[in-house]
C-alpha cells in the first residue's frame, strides 16, 4: 500500500547534475578554507555563502560546499519535512530514488515524531544511502545549532529561515565523521538552501583518509545538489497534501 501511494513521486526522474555545477567541481574551483570551529564565518560574511566547490583543510578535513535554489519552498515546508519523511522509508526512497534506500528513527524520539515536527526538537534518524559507489548505512544526529557552534547572534539573524545542523556517523553514532550544516535562506517566494559539510571531522588522522577524501568530497558536492534540487521539485505539492 505505502509503495502504490508514493508511486508517482518514485516514477519521477531524478534531476541530473547542472552542466554549471558539473564544470565548478570537475575543475577542482577553490572555496574558503573555513574550519569547523570557525563555522559563524560563513552567517558573518555572506560571500562564502554563495560558495561551490571542494577543499582539503590543513586538519585532514575536506569541507564541501554547495547551494541550491529552492523556489516555493518555505522554511516552514524544510522544517516539516525532516519531521516527515523519518517515518516511513518509502518517503525517504522519493526523496532520490535509488540513491535513498531505506530511513528510521531513533526509539527514544519516538514522542517527537507522534506529536508534531514544531518546534523541532534535537533527534537522531539512520538513512542508508548510496554516495557515489559506497551504500552506507548512517546515523545523523541533528542538534541545536548553539550545540553547533553557531553564536546566538547569527542564531537570531537566521530565526527567519531554518537551520539544519547534524553530526553525520556510523554504528548508530559510535563514531562521527561528518558535520553537516544546511541554512533554508528566504529568497522570494522561496528559499535558497546554503549546505556545509565537513568531510572527516571527528575521526582521527588515521581514518580521516576514507571519509575524506577529493573523491568523497565531489561526491558528496553532486550528491547534494541532486538531492536538493529533486526535494524543490516534490515538496511543496507533498507538504500541501499531507501536512
Amino acid at each position: 500500500m505505502q509503495k502504490e501511494e508514493y508511486a508517482y513521486y518514485m516514477n519521477l526522474k531524478n534531476p541530473n547534475l547542472d552542466p554549471e555545477i558539473e564544470e565548478v567541481l570537475r575543475k577542482r574551483t577553490q572555496i574558503t578554507k573555513v574550519d569547523y570551529k570557525d563555522v559563524n564565518k560563513i552567517f558573518d560574511k555572506e560571500k562564502l555563502q554563495n560558495e561551490i566547490g571542494f577543499i582539503k583543510l590543513e586538519n585532514g578535513d575536506y569541507l564541501v560546499a554547495m547551494k541550491t535554489e529552492m523556489p516555493d519552498v518555505s522554511p516552514l515546508m524544510a522544517r516539516w519535512w525532516f519531521w516527515w519523511h523519518p517515518q516511513k522509508k518509502e518517503r525517504y526512497q522519493i526523496w532520490y530514488p535509488g540513491e535513498h534506500l531505506s530511513s528510521s528513527y531513533s526509539f527514544r524520539n519516538k514522542s517527537y515524531y507522534a506529536e508534531g515536527f514544531n518546534p523541532f526538537k534535537e533527534n537522531t534518524v539512520y538513512p542508508v544511502e548510496r554516495v557515489g559507489k559506497k551504500t552506507i548505512t548512517l546515523s545523523i544526529a541533528f542538534v541545536h545549532p548553539q550545540k553547533f557552534g553557531i553564536s546566538e547572534a547569527n542564531i537570531r539573524k537566521t530565526e527567519k529561515g531554518f537551520l539544519l545542523c547534524g553530526f553525520v556517523g556510523i554504528m548508530k553514532g559510535i563514531i562521527q565523521h561528518t558535520k553537516m550544516l544546511h541554512y533554508f535562506k528566504p529568497k522570494g517566494n522561496g528559499v535558497e538552501l546554503i549546505s556545509r559539510f565537513w568531510l572527516g571531522n571527528g575521526l582521527p588522522k588515521i581514518l580521516k583518509g576514507i571519509a575524506a577524501n577529493e573523491e568523497q568530497a565531489f561526491e558528496m558536492a553532486k550528491h547534494c545538489s541532486i538531492e536538493y534540487n529533486r526535494l524543490a521539485m516534490i515538496l511543496p505539492e507533498l507538504y500541501n497534501k499531507y501536512k
